[in-house]
């Protein structure tokens, strides 16, 4: 009964997924985006993100199941990539040398 219970699920998740169509990223997006991350609202934002990630990547660190081990190591992976591509859109126009994630000077980039 379960072999037929995991066929069932098989099947529908074996179907293809429609792509969404990517929109163009223009100057003018980079521009709004770093303006926005530079702003108060864009600071706090940054801190979350930063912290999030922190708290995947320790909670990551601390299983000691290595199932569950290789399941947060993608979870955290894939956070850090979120946010690295945050990052990158707000770049594109122009690399900024004080783009970091606290505002005590410590310069450490939140990817």
């Amino acid at each position: 009964m379960r072999l037929l219970k995991f066929i069932k699920i098989a099947w529908r998740l074996s179907s293809t997924l429609p792509w969404v169509a990517e929109p163009e990223w223009r100057m003018e997006d980079s521009a709004a985006l770093r303006q926005f991350l530079s702003s108060p609202s864009g600071k706090r934002l940054r801190a979350i993100l930063l912290n999030m990630v922190l708290r995947q990547n320790a909670h990551c660190v601390s299983q000691c199941d290595t199932k569950t081990l290789q399941i947060e190591a993608g979870y955290a992976n894939g956070m850090r990539t979120t946010v690295h591509t945050l990052e990158t859109l707000a770049r594109k126009v122009e690399p900024i040398e004080e783009f970091t994630t606290d505002e005590i000077g410590v310069e450490r980039l939140l990817s």
